[in-house]
């Protein structure tokens, strides 16, 4: 069954209820990013399988109109993986509508699309709904409940936590090697599950995980090429990564480099048994006669 998103959103000035356009389109366009990220964050690749369209709309106070995922590539089935995205979405603004605590694959951008999704409420949006189905808690934005969530969003983004190390890796996608400003080498990490892009600095003295980096980078980073970095992680505050000082790289293969269900498979494994005679022999200790 298909899932859709259905807005409400209503303006507030002389005379009228209707928003603005720009307010529309703007709070269409943070939702959306949002959608995106969590999708990326969730299924743990940099890229969207889903095009989101416009499949209801009506010019009624107050304006809405609804919105349903669709395959990038025609016949792809994605009813599982919008059901994660949606369910998702909808409990991460739950969260902030409630309390100053970050949602699962709501990175540091995701928060600030969030903010800005319920600041418009306390400026020239008057309220948005959005309804996730019915076995989903629903979005209602109202100024008072928009100005308690955006502080809310504050007070993880700001907040002071006292920072710790632990050994560890980053699992993730490779979007660039470069030198700093002091002239040290620095790989940037898609971390797969949370989405945040992780600092990674390379030791001079082991300048070929550097050149490592860079040539995979070079030839795979439109592959999607996952990268596991191996180091010590200095977090600001908990779970959020400052930056990883990199040890060791392991870079996981491609899925055309993966075995096939044909290369593993052997058709004779039971040696012309049933698959029952086979277990009951291996139960038996009778196999080999």
């Amino acid at each position: 069954m298909a899932r859709t998103v259905k807005f409400a959103i209503s303006g507030h000035g002389p005379g009228t209820d209707a928003p603005t356009v720009e307010d529309v389109l703007d709070q269409l366009r943070d939702f959306l990013d949002i959608l995106h990220g969590v999708e990326e964050a969730a299924v743990g690749r940099p890229s969207s399988a889903l095009v989101w369209r416009v499949v209801q709309a009506s010019r009624n106070s107050p304006l809405t109109f609804a919105i349903e995922a669709f395959p990038k590539n025609f016949g792809v089935n994605i009813d599982h993986r919008v059901d994660v995205v949606v369910r998702e979405t909808a409990a991460g603004f739950a969260i902030l509508r409630s309390k100053a605590e970050r949602p699962k694959h709501f990175n540091d951008e995701l928060m600030r699309k969030a903010e800005k999704t319920f600041g418009r409420v306390t400026n020239g949006i008057g309220e948005f709904i959005a309804d996730f189905g019915p076995d989903l808690p629903k979005l209602e934005i109202t100024s008072s409940v928009a100005r308690a969530a955006a502080r809310n969003v504050q007070t993880v983004l700001t907040s002071k936590e006292k920072g710790y190390q632990e050994i560890g890796s980053v699992d993730g996608f490779i979007k660039g090697v470069e030198l700093d400003g002091r002239g040290r080498r620095v790989a940037f990490i898609r971390d797969r599950v949370s989405g945040n892009i992780v600092k990674c600095m390379i030791p001079r003295n082991r300048p070929e995980l550097a050149d490592l980096l860079a040539e995979r980078y070079i030839g795979d980073v439109w592959d999607n090429v996952r990268v596991e970095i191996f180091g010590l992680i200095h977090y600001l505050n908990r779970g959020n990564i400052d930056y990883l000082d990199a040890e060791k790289v392991r870079f996981f293969r491609k899925s055309s480099e993966l075995p096939r269900f044909q290369d593993i498979i052997d058709p004779s494994f039971t040696g012309g048994l049933t698959s029952e005679e086979y277990l009951e022999r291996i139960r038996n200790d009778t196999l080999s006669q």
